[in-house]
């Protein structure tokens, strides 16, 4: 844009015979064009930006639905929990075996964002950071049919 101005100006400042006005009044017209398709493209790709965050948005909850089961989940708490979540993790946690699933919940839940634990919460934070919110609901359903 700024090199066809540019040479709009130019060919005014060498003069103005009338093959240079027209040659000028075509460069302008052109420029003209091009400055209303560069405009009608940034509104094109304006609404495929709107368009690409709604469907992202769609998609979010349903990638967040858990992709595998409380028991697959589990497996990795086993070694510290327990089979069926009756040891205290390193002999410094409580035994988690029969609380509630809405416990569970807001305990793995407050460990991945550092509101919840004592002595565990740096063992923990790691383990839990990596689950959806929707896995942690799955495993702590399982946890709490142990």
């Amino acid at each position: 844009m700024k090199t066809v101005l540019s040479t709009v100006v130019a060919i005014f400042l060498l003069g103005c015979s009338e093959s240079t006005t027209e040659s000028i009044k075509e460069i302008t017209t052109d420029a003209k064009k091009l400055l209303q398709e560069s405009t009608q493209s940034v509104e094109v790709k304006s609404s495929i930006d709107e368009t690409r965050t709604d469907i992202v948005k769609a998609i979010k909850p349903v990638k967040q639905k858990a992709s595998v089961d409380g028991a697959t989940l589990y497996k990795t708490c086993i070694a510290c929990h327990g089979a069926n979540a009756e040891k205290k993790a390193l002999n410094k946690s409580q035994i988690i075996q029969g609380w509630e699933s809405s416990k569970i919940v807001e305990a793995l839940k407050g460990y991945k964002d550092g509101t919840y634990g004592g002595s565990m919460k740096g063992v923990m934070k790691p383990q839990v950071s990596k689950l959806s919110d929707a896995e942690i609901d799955v495993v702590a359903k399982h946890i709490s049919s142990l």
